[in-house]
């Protein structure tokens, strides 16, 4: 929880510590609509520990898209948050924990060579040019991993393109990122 609310400022953390305990299932590591991340019990319960926790009493009660005052986060801050926890499970080992310095090619950092158009000379996977968003998802999709080729979901890829954007400043609109976002969008070139 700490790396989200780094991630998102205030307004996220409020919307974690209203929430009290309440997290994602952990038998449901990839839900297939992170629309809200920690979500607050539909109905307020009865039982004794409502009780023992009157200051999350009040936020915990109501669903998140009808809490009045604390902010729900956007599907595209939902796929970013999405896209930041699995750059850290899958990608920071080779790529490095900020995008950079790891063993294999930047991802973060368009002006020191990130993204760059042409493969690195010593690129392992990559032979095509990256002229596009949609340039570096389908080679995502077709190489990442390398353990595991062609394993990442579509919404997975979509989550880590739109975190490898934010984290390179690209701006691509209000909207999570798809492949339709992804064609139009051109990698800036410093």
């Amino acid at each position: 929880m700490v790396g989200r609310v780094r991630l998102f400022g205030c307004g996220f953390a409020l919307l974690v510590t209203g929430c009290g305990s309440s997290t994602p299932p952990a038998t449901e590591p990839n839900p297939p609509h992170p629309d809200v991340i920690a979500p607050a019990p539909s109905a307020p319960s009865s039982g004794p520990d409502t009780a023992t926790t009157p200051s999350a009493a009040p936020t915990a009660a109501a669903p998140p898209a009808t809490t009045a005052g604390i902010p729900t986060a956007s599907p595209r801050d939902a796929q970013l948050i999405r896209g930041r926890e699995l750059y850290a499970a899958e990608c920071a080992s080779c790529h490095g924990a900020t995008g950079h310095g790891g063993k294999s090619p930047p991802l973060v950092g368009l002006g020191a060579g990130a993204l760059a158009l042409n493969p690195p000379k010593t690129a392992k996977y990559r032979k095509v040019q990256f002229r596009t968003a949609a340039d570096v998802l389908d080679f995502m999709v077709k190489t990442m991993p390398p353990t595991a080729p062609e394993s990442l979901v579509p919404a997975d890829a979509h989550a880590l393109l739109a975190f490898l954007l934010e984290q390179n400043g690209v701006a691509w609109g209000s909207e999570p990122a798809d492949t339709t976002v992804a064609r139009r969008l051109e990698i800036p070139r410093p």
